[in-house]
This record gives structure tokens, C-alpha cells and sequence, in this order.
């Protein structure tokens, strides 16, 4: 019987302000224990494919954020600890650890991190510690990717470093970059736009930009927006 074990951890609001301690450590260039080329492209296309559900543009893998998560999945991987680098992006992190030994692709971390959206709250969206890695995956305003991998055959660090960061928990930057799934998308208005109507006629109707629309009916090429109502 094999025993397997994964944990997660979603670093949340990263700030230029965070401190911490500054570890250095000797790089792992074994290529069967980091992120080789192949593991970073199903890292980042497996990332694109579930971002282009939420309408949420591709990001690029960035040279600099890469070498950043590789460092510090090493790290990691040194003290059998999970915790968060000192950084103003943001990051996501998986581990894994099991009595037979892992080979993972960059596709298993990134699945994990998705499957959180089955508890995400449409309803009332904002952070949650449940849904922050599927949040960050989908982040709207992201546009670069990093990721590094450590292994020692029996355990494994994933991390993913985001720029900008996601997870912005202010006044609406859920609504704007946490997108549904539905070809048809509910926005809340910004705050100064906001009122106090409960009526079911308060919607802003417009078409997607060409770029987003579906080959559906016209019907599913608009976007509904509603005033956010009152309490």
C-alpha cells in the first residue's frame, strides 16, 4: 500500500513591506530533481487552459520568478518545512510526500490549485484560505509565471511565484479578476459607481470584445453587469 501526503500553501495580499530572513543555500542542478524545460511548460500551459475558462488572458513564463521559485522549492526541500518566501508577488506551493516514489509532471500542482474553486463563493467573492491557490491561478491582472521543483524521490516542493501578485483583497478586485466560468459574466460595479437599487432592471449590458466572443448566439457574447444592492 502506498501512503501519500499533500499539503498546500497560498501566500495572501503580498506586500513590499513583508520581512523576513534572507536564507541562502547551495542550488540543486540535478535536472530529475527541479523543473526542466518540459515541466515548465505544462506548468504554465496547464495554468493558460484553465485561465482562458475565466476569461483571464495568458500569462508568459518569466526567466527571473522561475529561478526565484527553483531557489527556494530547494529551500524547501532542505528544511522539510513549508513556508513563504519574503516577496512582494505572489505564490502558491504544493507538496507531496509518499513511501513510493513521486514523479510528477508541472500539470498535478496546478490541478490541485484549480480544484479549489469547487468552494469558492460567487456569491460573495474575496479571500478565503480554501480558495486562495485557485484564486491566484485564475488572477486576472497576473501576467508573469515562475516555478520551481525540488525532490528527493520520496517528497516534493511545487512553488509558483505570480507577478503581479493576485489575491488583492480590496474592494473589488475579486469581482473584476476572479471571473466565472459561464460565457455570460456578473460584474459588481466599482464602489463609486455602486447603489443603493434593488430592482432587477439595475443591469449594465455589453457585448464582450471581439477577441472574448464565442462562436454561441449573440445572447452568449454579452456581459451582465448589476449594481451591488444593499443590505
Amino acid at each position: 500500500m502506498i501512503d501519500a501526503l499533500v499539503i498546500l500553501l497560498q501566500k495572501n495580499c503580498p506586500s513590499s513591506n513583508r520581512t523576513g530572513i534572507n536564507f541562502q543555500f547551495e542550488s540543486i542542478h540535478n535536472p530529475d530533481t527541479m523543473a526542466d524545460k518540459s515541466f515548465q511548460r505544462e506548468f504554465l500551459e496547464t495554468h493558460n487552459a484553465y485561465r482562458a475558462k475565466h476569461s483571464a488572458p495568458p500569462m508568459s513564463l518569466s526567466s527571473e520568478l522561475t529561478a526565484a521559485a527553483q531557489k527556494w522549492a530547494e529551500h524547501l526541500l532542505a528544511i522539510g518545512a513549508l513556508q513563504h518566501s519574503v516577496s512582494k508577488d505572489g505564490e502558491n506551493i504544493f507538496n507531496m510526500s509518499s513511501s513510493a516514489p513521486i514523479h510528477l509532471t508541472g500539470k498535478e500542482a496546478v490541478d490541485s490549485w484549480y480544484n479549489e474553486m469547487k468552494d469558492y463563493s460567487w456569491s460573495n467573492p474575496g479571500f478565503s484560505s480554501v480558495t486562495g491557490h485557485f484564486t491566484q491561478v485564475v488572477w486576472k491582472d497576473s501576467t508573469e509565471l515562475g516555478v520551481g521543483m525540488a525532490t528527493d524521490g520520496k517528497r516534493v516542493f511545487v512553488v509558483g511565484q505570480y507577478r503581479p501578485a493576485g489575491n488583492m483583497n480590496m474592494a473589488g478586485y475579486f469581482d473584476t479578476n476572479v471571473l466565472p466560468l459561464d460565457d455570460l459574466h456578473i460584474y459588481r460595479r466599482p464602489p463609486h459607481l455602486q447603489t443603493t437599487s434593488t430592482s432587477t432592471d439595475d443591469l449594465h449590458i455589453y457585448r464582450r470584445p471581439p477577441h472574448l466572443q464565442t462562436t454561441f448566439t449573440s445572447t452568449d457574447d454579452l456581459h451582465i453587469c448589476r449594481h451591488k444592492q444593499s443590505a
